[in-house]
């Protein structure tokens, strides 16, 4: 008569929880130079520990990885990839808001939002993007809660750029107040 009850290894096999590994950006920047170099999948999935379904999906996001790692140099905008369901869209905003940023523009959500739709517009009216990018687009329309977590995903902080205030170190003041806390 067979037992109803699991054996031990099921049991040992059901309580193992398989971890995903997460790359950081400098990570996901040298598994793309390991890539144009000429190195095989195969050795990359060894490397990092990462699938090679997380190889292919870099590949396809080469571009953009490349021009965040270009955002990052002007601005501290090194970061871990993290997009919604917009990629190009959100690049595309991010550089606007780094070009901002240069030119110490205030940028308030209202006109994140703005941009996001002319982006969008352009994109929709754009033939050389794909049908299921057009897709996701068409149904995009800038809501005030996708603003919220993209700023939150992208790290963005509000600072006051105008008076003598927008020539403060917001960093070292950070670092001083640290000293006197302490």
């Amino acid at each position: 008569m067979r037992s109803l009850l699991p054996s031990s290894s099921t049991l040992l096999m059901s309580t193992v929880k398989a971890t995903r590994k997460r790359l950081t950006f400098d990570e996901k920047l040298a598994v793309l130079d390991m890539l144009c170099s000429g190195s095989i999948d195969a050795g990359i999935v060894s490397t990092f520990g990462v699938s090679p379904r997380f190889v292919r999906k870099l590949k396809q996001e080469a571009a953009n990885l490349r021009r965040s790692a270009t955002i990052g140099k002007m601005k501290r905008i090194r970061k871990a990839m993290s997009y919604g369901q917009n990629r190009a869209l959100e690049s595309e905003v991010l550089l606007f808001l780094a070009h901002c940023r240069q030119l110490k523009f205030p940028v308030s959500r209202d006109i994140i939002r703005q941009r996001a739709i002319i982006v969008r517009d352009r994109m929709l009216n754009d033939d050389s993007v794909d049908g299921n990018v057009k897709a996701k687009l068409a149904r995009f329309d800038a809501s005030e809660g996708w603003c919220m977590r993209f700023v939150k995903r992208n790290d963005l902080h509000s600072r006051v750029l105008h008076g003598q205030a927008s020539s403060a170190d917001v960093h070292g003041g950070q670092e001083k107040m640290m000293v006197i806390r302490a």
